[in-house]
């Protein structure tokens, strides 16, 4: 079950990632303790940003479109290898066939309750290039 995969217990238990979670933003946290830019209102990216045991390279946090969505973004290999033990499997399929790019393989993990909203969980595997977790809560536009 998602709920017990070590990733979304750390994600769980991340205040920082709990109250963006809660409040669909950035507007009741500090974002001063971590190395970030601003690249609008509610887009923020943060560089060696430590999630649990992990510390990831780039991660994308956005809640512009009435979605939030984070990616963590890793180069790490360690981190890569152990993505399907630490997040999970689900369906796989070939997300870009173009000659330039490098082979890139979703994996749709599937769907965990965070703090009251579900959360769809997927990661991207591009070698050599590292990987991305991505986690997506769709929101209440009415």
């Amino acid at each position: 079950m998602l709920d017990d995969v070590e990733f979304i217990k750390e994600i769980k238990n991340n205040d920082f990632i709990k109250s963006i979670i809660v409040h669909n933003g950035f507007s009741k946290v500090n974002v001063s303790q971590f190395d970030y830019t601003e690249e609008f209102d509610d887009f923020y990216k943060f560089r060696n940003f430590r999630i649990g045991r992990w510390i990831f390279d780039l991660v994308k946090i956005s809640a512009l479109t009435g979605d939030l969505t984070m990616t963590f973004r890793t180069a790490d290999q360690a981190i890569v290898d152990e993505l399907p033990l630490v997040i999970g499997t689900g369906p796989t399929y070939q997300k870009a066939i173009l000659p330039q790019e490098p082979s890139m393989m979703r994996t749709k993990v599937g769907k965990v309750v965070i703090e009251g909203k579900t959360a769809h969980v997927s990661y991207i595997i591009a070698k050599p290039y590292g990987a991305e977790i991505k986690i997506l809560i769709p929101g209440n536009l009415i």
